[in-house]
């Protein structure tokens, strides 16, 4: 209802629930994942520092150098891949963490709106079937359902590729790199 930020909700909820004992203090602090929380505090940390020490823009300038001459949607698409392919191996949320300072940079570097790039990290990111090890519900089906590793990269690889697709195409266009289609 927009009357409170998502993360103060939260917090309030999860306090609620303590306090009203629909759970434990105990089962509160079992629930929590220390090491995704240790994990992303980590990586926003490192982006952080990457934004600090100019280590985001040196990545953007040799992305723009790269493929720039191509134009936005290539470094759209780009940076689609890279954040796709991290995220197969590390958390969503510590890809997006990394990966999004320097998609800002990306953005600023070509004097764009940086929502375009900010949006492509946060949708490829959440793009992991590829790989049992990049999302959890992946690892817990992995081992539990019986499939090989295989199994994800049947499936996942033309996912993977349908999502690319999709939403380069669409991102695009909504930014107005691509030309109205009406």
């Amino acid at each position: 209802f927009q009357k409170l930020d998502i993360a103060l909700a939260a917090l309030l909820g999860a306090l609620l629930m303590v306090f009203t004992r629909c759970i434990t203090l105990r089962q509160a602090y079992l629930a929590v994942d220390w090491r995704i929380v240790i994990l992303i505090g980590g990586t926003l940390s490192l982006g952080t520092a990457m934004e600090k020490t100019g280590t985001a823009n040196t990545i953007a300038d040799s992305l723009v150098g790269w493929s720039g001459a191509l134009g936005p949607v290539a470094l759209i698409a780009v940076l689609y891949l890279i954040t796709m392919g991290m995220t197969e191996i590390m958390s969503n949320n510590a890809t997006a963490a990394l990966l999004t300072p320097i998609a800002i940079s990306i953005a600023h570097h070509g004097g764009w709106d940086p929502r375009p790039f900010a949006f492509c990290v946060a949708f490829a990111a959440s793009c992991s079937f590829l790989t049992p090890i990049g999302y959890q519900t992946n690892t817990y089906v992995y081992s539990v359902g019986g499939y090989k590793f295989r199994d994800f990269v049947r499936i996942g690889l033309p996912l993977n590729l349908l999502y690319f697709g999709i939403s380069v195409a669409l991102i695009s266009y909504w930014a107005g790199f691509w030309p109205s289609l009406t």
